[in-house]
């Protein structure tokens, strides 16, 4: 029969009320197997006392520890940085967030198919197969994601695809409209080109959405959601959850293979400075290399910013966009907000406008802003000369845009600064999360909205 339990130590500090306890048995055990099994049921009881212990301190609320009063080597337990994709697929997309809410900015009333939800890492993969390996479906596979080590006390945490809505935006019905507007003016044009578009993460998929009839997307989102994330990915996949019906029919009847545009979101360098409130899932976006694109036999690279502001790539793409161009690809630069409704069209469409156009198509967005100058976007970018008469020349566009080059500069994404390959720092992605010394089992994740850290009152998560 196993000895009982004694206690040890007691400790009575600001922010903390706890014990330590021991069991005699655990010293005179020879089964290696037997010990461990022993410590982590020590583990067990000794963050439930623990637990209890804080719920009737003054100083925090919600079983809440202050990283600050905990004193770590006294209580067996450290501080340690992990990768935070890997903690999220190990505890579950909002660990040490459980009880925080997801907030939806424009959320949508319209008739959604929740199951189709399930679907969506199929539903959103390229057709064409030399695309496929570039596809990332990080960001979906988390609407399946399941907690592969269940915390005791938390066996039942929500599941992503319970708690996400589809969104629709003012900003989101405009990056359609640009998208359907450039798709406009690549449809019919030579096969040797791509597309990056590298807006906020909902625009970015409303602008490929827009440009999907003409457009095959390859979506490049590499992390889950968090409550507390640096990156607000639930709205890219909120995002992503209003379009996917547009994008399963755009995907069967779109002509042919479909101009490749790369789908990124650029909030994933989104500033992070604070680690006891900010859940850290940046990331670095992922491109085809050069070799890639010549497989591809693609030679000419559109990059799409938000506006003539950004005249130059993000930092984490500057090498991969001075690769193409060192290797003889044409690399070139358009700012969204170059694409904007005509002054003069209609509040609301003219009679014998197609049936099929919704809501979101009208009103019509051009280059420029004006039908006259749509075709002169050929006149700044001269892949193939104008279609139609360019009846006014395009204006109210940056030349820093239209002019734009990459050249190498110094990033923290790039070998040296010189461009010449890309590296992923190890700041980026990363979160601190409590371990208990003697078992190596994750206690809780030293993040929450007060900056105070966010642990099990009554449990523990093996490690």
């Amino acid at each position: 029969m196993n000895e009982p339990f004694e206690r040890t130590h007691f400790s009575v500090k600001p922010g903390i009320i706890g014990a330590r306890w021991w069991q005699e048995s655990l010293a005179i055990s020879g089964d290696p197997v037997l010990r461990r099994q022993a410590l982590q049921s020590l583990a067990v009881v000794g963050v439930s006392i623990l637990g209890v212990g804080v719920i009737g301190s003054a100083t925090c609320t919600s079983a809440a520890i202050s990283i600050a009063s905990l004193p770590f080597e006294e209580e067996n337990t450290r501080l340690e940085k992990r990768d935070a994709l890997a903690t999220q697929r190990d505890y579950g997309w909002n660990f040490g967030a459980e009880t925080e809410p997801l907030t939806f900015d424009g959320q949508t009333y319209a008739p959604f198919d929740r199951s189709a939800l399930l679907t969506l890492v199929n539903d959103m993969a390229p057709t064409t197969p030399a695309l496929r390996p570039y596809y990332v479906p990080t960001l979906f596979q988390s609407i399946v994601g399941v907690p592969k080590i269940l915390v005791p006390g938390n066996t039942n945490p929500p599941k992503l695809k319970d708690v996400l809505v589809p969104i629709q935006t003012a900003a989101m019905k405009e990056a359609y409209r640009q998208g359907k507007a450039l798709a406009s003016l690549f449809e019919g044009t030579p096969g040797d080109r791509i597309v990056i578009v590298d807006l906020e993460g909902p625009l970015s998929v409303a602008f490929a959405a827009g440009a999907s009839s003409v457009m095959e997307p390859v979506f490049v989102f590499d992390n889950w959601p968090h409550p507390l994330g640096v990156v607000p990915a639930h709205l890219t996949l909120a995002a992503v959850a209003h379009y996917q019906p547009l994008f399963l029919r755009t995907k069967s009847t779109r002509k042919g293979p479909g101009y490749p545009i790369f789908v990124l979101d650029r909030a994933r360098l989104n500033p992070y400075n604070n680690e006891q409130t900010q859940f850290d899932n940046r990331y670095v976006a992922r491109l085809p290399p050069f070799s890639g694109l010549k497989a591809l036999n693609d030679n000419k690279v559109l990059y799409v910013n938000p506006s003539a502001s950004f005249n130059r790539e993000a930092d984490d793409l500057n090498a991969d966009l001075v690769e193409y161009a060192r290797n003889g690809l044409d690399v070139r630069m358009v700012g969204a907000g170059d694409f904007r409704a005509d002054p003069s069209s209609p509040s609301s469409p003219p009679a014998g406008t197609s049936p099929s156009a919704t809501p979101d198509d009208w009103p019509p967005f051009y280059y420029a802003g004006s039908a006259d100058s749509h075709e002169g976007f050929w006149n700044n970018y001269p892949w193939n000369p104008p279609r139609k008469p360019v009846r006014q020349p395009p204006s109210g566009v940056s030349p820093a845009i239209t002019n734009y080059r990459p050249s190498p500069r110094a990033t923290i994404y790039s070998n040296a600064g010189t461009g010449t390959s890309k590296t992923k720092p190890s700041s980026i992605g990363t979160v601190p999360v409590v371990v208990a010394a003697a078992t190596g089992a994750v206690v809780g994740v030293a993040v929450s909205r007060s900056g105070s850290y966010g642990r099990y009152s009554s449990s523990w998560g093996g490690g």
